[in-house]
């Protein structure tokens, strides 16, 4: 990996963990009651094994709403399946884990959960499996964020038949084409939040943020294939066809 590339990716993370705490913040964690007791067990056991609990600050009595993991977690193919399971669970963060597959328990419990929130740090993981706990999931509003992530043709697919789909990020280079994208685009009515950073994308895959009816915010920074200038012509352009103005965060570095 190039120092621009690790630049890129430390500032991708950075970003990333600024968004996740906001959304973390946002959930009410002012639960006084004493924590059952399998959640209890649960807890200890898994910050026993590096997982980082409501970023560290999982205070007697309060429930557990956010769970992250990275290299420096000692994870266990079993260990999902356990974390799925609990009933408070809103967000799941996974940084630097290789996922072979989601098993068939890891899928079931995953996809019954109250996740409503995944982010996927620099994670090699099968596509059809996280797929099909996608489409299995029922939840009014449903964020996807990938970072450095290996995302193809079958995982945006599958991506635009989730109308739940609210907020979605990409960061880095993709293994889908500009048409895959603009197919997407079409077919993801309710999206609302869009980040795009450090893509390989082209001209055309911009001119598709058109399709999405519902955005009120963007990030878009650091297109390898598009000039920054090009970027603020399709916010102007929004603007006429939808006839409002949407929040966006547009830069380049390079």
């Amino acid at each position: 990996m190039t120092m621009s590339s690790n630049s890129n990716f430390i500032l991708g993370i950075i970003a990333k963990n600024i968004l996740f705490s906001w959304i973390c913040l946002c959930i009410d964690c002012s639960d006084n009651l004493r924590l059952p007791l399998d959640e209890k067990q649960t807890a200890t056991i898994l910050e026993n094994k590096g997982y980082k609990i409501n970023q560290n600050t999982l205070k007697p009595g309060q429930h557990i709403h956010t769970i992250e993991f990275s290299t420096k977690t000692k994870y266990e193919i079993d260990d999902l399946p356990l974390i799925c399971k609990l009933p408070t669970l809103k967000n799941l963060s996974i940084e630097g884990i290789e996922f072979p597959y989601f098993s068939d328990d890891a899928v079931r419990s995953c996809a019954r959960s109250n996740i409503n929130n995944f982010m996927l740090g620099k994670v090699k993981f099968q596509n059809n499996s996280f797929c099909e706990l996608l489409k299995q999931k029922k939840t009014p509003e449903l964020k996807l964020f990938f970072y450095y992530s290996a995302i193809n043709k079958n995982l945006i697919d599958c991506l635009s038949e989730l109308e739940s789909l609210t907020s979605f990020g990409l960061d880095g280079d993709l293994n889908f084409t500009d048409d895959d994208f603009c197919a997407f685009s079409k077919k993801s009515k309710n999206l609302t939040f869009l980040r795009l950073n450090y893509s390989n994308l082209g001209k055309k895959s911009l001119e598709c943020i058109l399709n999405f009816p519902k955005l009120t915010s963007v990030m878009l920074q650091d297109w390898k294939n598009v000039p920054m200038a090009e970027h603020f012509k399709i916010m102007d352009a929004y603007k006429k066809k939808y006839g409002r103005k949407i929040e966006k965060l547009i830069n380049d570095t390079y």
